[in-house]
């Protein structure tokens, strides 16, 4: 079964790192949204732009425009998972620039806390703007693979 949700990510907010246990197909409705995928990869969608999210993909989803993100989001669900699951910052080989405006410095190790940065999804487990992403990890099943 498929659950759609419309994620707002406010001006300067991100959803902090994360995956989904299935895959997620999505479309910008409005705004800009810079992610960053876990092998370094940066990906710029506009409004209009559709964009997949691979199973157990971890990644972050930044605004880094003046006005809000919205996508319009189909997450494909995996039964007792959550839609996502909170993730620990990789590791990533990105120019000093990119990663000081994204507010992760110039060095990171993978699983280091992250930078103090707002985020879409509050807390862990929290809910915030971005609609019901499920609480913690959740059941064994819903743990990314090694």
């Amino acid at each position: 079964m498929a659950v759609i949700r419309t994620v707002t990510i406010a001006p300067g907010d991100n959803t902090g790192w994360h995956y989904h246990p299935a895959r997620v197909q999505a479309v910008l409705l409005a705004g800009t949204l810079t992610r960053v995928l876990e092998d370094s990869t940066v990906e710029v969608t506009l409004p209009g732009e559709s964009l997949v999210e691979l199973p157990e993909q971890v990644h972050i989803g930044y605004n880094l425009g003046a006005e809000p993100v919205v996508i319009l989001a189909t997450y494909q669900e995996v039964d007792g998972c959550p839609l996502s699951v909170p993730a620990p910052r990789p590791a990533l080989d990105l120019p000093d620039e990119l990663m000081a405006r994204l507010g992760l410095g110039p060095v990171l190790v993978r699983g280091a806390a992250p930078t103090p940065v707002r985020s879409a999804l509050g807390a862990v487990g929290a809910v915030g703007t971005v609609g019901t992403v499920g609480g913690l990890a959740g059941p064994a099943e819903c743990q990314r693979s090694a």
